[in-house]
C-alpha cells in the first residue's frame, strides 16, 4: 500500500508541473505586446546570415536564422517607437548571407513659419518632409532652412532642432504687356531680374529701382521705348445691320440672321514712349474665320392719310411699296405735290428734276399728285432694277427691286 501511495502521489506532482508550464505559455502569448523588441521568433531558416544594424551612432552585427528585419530587431534587442523609421522596412524579407538594416529615430523638431510654430516627432532628414510632417505646405520657391536654437526656444519648446521657413515673395509681373504672377526669394528688383534670367535691352524700362526692397503684391513692369512687334490671336467682332421694313408696323421685329464672331492672326507694330504704349500699326492680317453681320429686320411702316393710300393706289403702286414710297416722298416733300427746292428747282412729290420730266406722265403733272406718283413709280422701277450695277456703293442684290432699293440707296446719301 505505501508503495501504490507514492506513486500516485509523484503522478499528481508531475501533471501539476505540466499544468504550471502550459499556463505560463499561455499567459506569455496572449500578453505578448505589438512592438518589434517584443516580437516573436519564428522558426529559424535553414540560411544563416551576418546582419548589420545601424542604430544612430551604434553598429550591431548579429547572426542569425530568421528570415525577416521585424525578426532580426527583436533579436537584437532593439525597440522601435512610432515615428522612427526602418529601411528596409520591417516586413521585409532578407535575402544573401550579408544584409543591412538602418533605424532612424525620432526626435522633437520646432519648424517656424512665420507667426505659426510646431513641434513635431520626425525621424525624417530632409527639411520638406519635416514641413511635410508638420502638415505645412511649401511651395518650390519657399525655403526651409536650419537655424541657432536659442536659450528662450529651449526652454519654451524643449527641443534643440530648429528649422524656420522663409516664404517666397508672390508678385505681379507685367512683362511687355503680359502680366503673370511670380514667387520670388530676391531681396531687390536688381536680384529678381537676375533670378529670372531677365537681361535689360537698350531702351527697356522697369517701373521700381532696381534697388527697391521686394514685398507681397509689389507690380513690376517691364516696358520698352520705341518700336516693339507683337503677333496674337484675336476675336473679330461682328456687326449689327439693321433693315428697315416699310410694310411692317413700328412694333415689328425679326432676327433674319444671327452674328458670328470672327477670327484672326494679327501683327502689331506698338510705338512706346515712357514705357507706355501711344499708337499700334497693323503690319499683318490673316484672317482665319470672317464674322457674319447680326441682320435684325425693323417694321418701319408710317400710319398713312387716306387720300395718300388713294393717290398711290390710282398711280398704279403696289400696296408691298407703300411703306417704302411713303419713307422717300415724306423726306422729300413731306407729301406736298407743290413743294420747290429754292436751290436746285426740284419740285412735286418725289422732287424731280428738272420737273418738266414728269410731263411723260401727263400734262397736268404739275397740280396733279397722281401723275407725279405714277412719274416717281417708273423712275424708280427704271434706276433701282433688281440686280442692278453698284450705285455710288450701294447694291440692290437681294433687295426687291424699285422702292426697296431706292430707300437703301436713300439712306445712303440721303438723296435718290
Amino acid at each position: 500500500m505505501a508503495r501504490y501511495d507514492i506513486s500516485n502521489r509523484a503522478l499528481l506532482s508531475l501533471a501539476a508541473v505540466f499544468i504550471t508550464l502550459l499556463v505560463a505559455v499561455g499567459l506569455r502569448t496572449i500578453t505578448m505586446p505589438a512592438f518589434a523588441s517584443e516580437a516573436p521568433v519564428r522558426d529559424y531558416d535553414a540560411i544563416e546570415r551576418m546582419v548589420t544594424i545601424f542604430d544612430g551612432n551604434r553598429r550591431i552585427n548579429i547572426r542569425t536564422r530568421v528570415a525577416t528585419v521585424y525578426e532580426v530587431i527583436y533579436q537584437a534587442g532593439l525597440r522601435i517607437e512610432p515615428a522612427d523609421t526602418v529601411e528596409p522596412a520591417l516586413d521585409e524579407e532578407m535575402v544573401g548571407s550579408q544584409f543591412f538594416v538602418n533605424i532612424y529615430r525620432a526626435r522633437p523638431v520646432t519648424i517656424t513659419d512665420g507667426s505659426t510654430r510646431r513641434i513635431v516627432m520626425t525621424s525624417q532628414a530632409n527639411p520638406r518632409d519635416i514641413a511635410a510632417e508638420a502638415d505645412l505646405a511649401l511651395h518650390e520657391r519657399d525655403l526651409i532652412t536650419l537655424t541657432p536654437v536659442t536659450a528662450e526656444l529651449f526652454l519654451e519648446t524643449g527641443t534643440n532642432i530648429h528649422f524656420s521657413i522663409s516664404r517666397a515673395k508672390i508678385i505681379t509681373l507685367n512683362f511687355f504687356g503680359r502680366e503673370f504672377e511670380v514667387r520670388t526669394n530676391a531681396s531687390t528688383v536688381s536680384e529678381f531680374l537676375e533670378e529670372q534670367r531677365l537681361t535689360l535691352s537698350d531702351g527697356d524700362q522697369v517701373s521700381r529701382p532696381l534697388d527697391h526692397v521686394l514685398q507681397t503684391g509689389d507690380y513690376i513692369a517691364l516696358a520698352n521705348y520705341g518700336t516693339r512687334v507683337i503677333t496674337f490671336d484675336e476675336d473679330i467682332p461682328y456687326e449689327t445691320r439693321t433693315i428697315h421694313d416699310f410694310n411692317q408696323p413700328s412694333s415689328f421685329r425679326r432676327e433674319e440672321s444671327s452674328g458670328q464672331i470672327g477670327r484672326r492672326t494679327v501683327t502689331f507694330e506698338i510705338q512706346i514712349v515712357n514705357g507706355e504704349e501711344v499708337g499700334r500699326t497693323v503690319l499683318h492680317e490673316i484672317i482665319h474665320v470672317a464674322p457674319v453681320d447680326r441682320v435684325l429686320v425693323v417694321g418701319a411702316r408710317a400710319s398713312l392719310p387716306s387720300d395718300h393710300e388713294a393717290w398711290m393706289r390710282a398711280a398704279g403702286i403696289p400696296e408691298i411699296d407703300w411703306g417704302y414710297v411713303n419713307f422717300i416722298i415724306h423726306r422729300e416733300s413731306r407729301w406736298t405735290y407743290t413743294a420747290v427746292n429754292r436751290s436746285s428747282g426740284a419740285y412735286g412729290l418725289c422732287q424731280a428734276l428738272p420737273a418738266s420730266r414728269m410731263y411723260e406722265a401727263g400734262p397736268d403733272w404739275r397740280y396733279n399728285p397722281v401723275t407725279q406718283l405714277r412719274w416717281c413709280h417708273s423712275y424708280a422701277m427704271s434706276r433701282y432694277h433688281e440686280g442692278s450695277r453698284m450705285l455710288r456703293g450701294v447694291s440692290c442684290s437681294g433687295l426687291r427691286r424699285g422702292w426697296q432699293c431706292a430707300v437703301a440707296f436713300w439712306q445712303v446719301h440721303r438723296w435718290w
